[in-house]
């Protein structure tokens, strides 16, 4: 049962990162390989979580 709980979290993590790479793509930041894309993403939620904490 472990085992399909971390399969179901890394699928909706690379979801989740699919959809931001979307978004930057209609936002105009196109080509960027994949490891900029997830570095982007993590610099994203660590903003969200810094802004959460402030309130």
């Amino acid at each position: 049962m472990r085992y399909a709980t971390l399969i179901a979290q890394a699928g909706c993590k690379l979801t989740a990162i699919r959809v931001f790479d979307t978004l930057l793509k209609i936002f105009g930041m196109t080509n960027l390989p994949f490891g900029q894309v997830i570095q982007l993403y993590a610099m994203f939620l660590g903003l969200l979580v810094f802004i959460q904490r402030g309130r």
